[in-house]
Formats: C-alpha cells, sequence, structure tokens
C-alpha cells in the first residue's frame, strides 16, 4: 500500500511569442503514497533550478528582462481521509521558496484546502 518514486524532473518552455518567458528547468522529485484502508496520503518534495534564456531580443528595450532565474524549494501534499459519520475529508496544499539572481524577485507561496463530504 505504499509508492515511492525519485528520480529527476525536467521541464521545457518554448514562447515564440514572448522569448522573455522562455526557460528550461531541472529539479528533482520524491513522490512518496500511500493507500490504506480506503485513505490516501501524498507527498512530494523537491528542488531545482530554472534558468531564463538571455539572447539579444530578451535584453533590448523593447522586450525588458522580466524574469531571473532562480533556484527552489518546493512541496505538494494530499490526503483523502475517512471521519467518523460517513465523513470524508480532502486535504491539499502546496509551497514553494524561490531564490533568484535577482533579489528582488525572491518569492514565497502557500496554499491549502480543505474540504469536508458526506457519503450518501
Amino acid at each position: 500500500d505504499w509508492g515511492l518514486r525519485v528520480g529527476p524532473r525536467l521541464e521545457w518552455l518554448r514562447a515564440p511569442l514572448v522569448s522573455a518567458e522562455r526557460y528550461r528547468e531541472v529539479a528533482g522529485v520524491i513522490d512518496v503514497e500511500r493507500l490504506h484502508r480506503g485513505d490516501w496520503w501524498s507527498f512530494t518534495p523537491e528542488a531545482g533550478w530554472r534558468q531564463y534564456e538571455r539572447s539579444a531580443s530578451t535584453l533590448s528595450l523593447s522586450d525588458p528582462d522580466l524574469h531571473s532565474s532562480y533556484l527552489f524549494i518546493a512541496g505538494e501534499g494530499f490526503a483523502d481521509v475517512g471521519l467518523p459519520g460517513s465523513l470524508r475529508a480532502r486535504v491539499s496544499g502546496s509551497g514553494r521558496l524561490e531564490q533568484h539572481e535577482d533579489a528582488s524577485q525572491n518569492a514565497t507561496s502557500l496554499y491549502f484546502s480543505l474540504d469536508l463530504r458526506r457519503n450518501f
């Protein structure tokens, strides 16, 4: 009832019309999951580097440098569990910390959701 996946994640965004949005990202990811007696638990931490492309057009005045490359750590969690009285709780959340080359773009985010359901 346990699952474990570990490995790299590669992402490449091509944006032909907006060169400032183009990037490549590499991250290490661990995905832990448990399905047990009707309950589902999942947790996925990751860490990596996003490198924005730099070109002559990216650095021109007509197409400003909107992003700086950054190091990040992030995590996502999810649980769907049974509660007494035919109730179920679904909880999800994610957080991310970004450390940019341009410190004025550093960012932190945290999202959380709770859903209570009644089984009929």
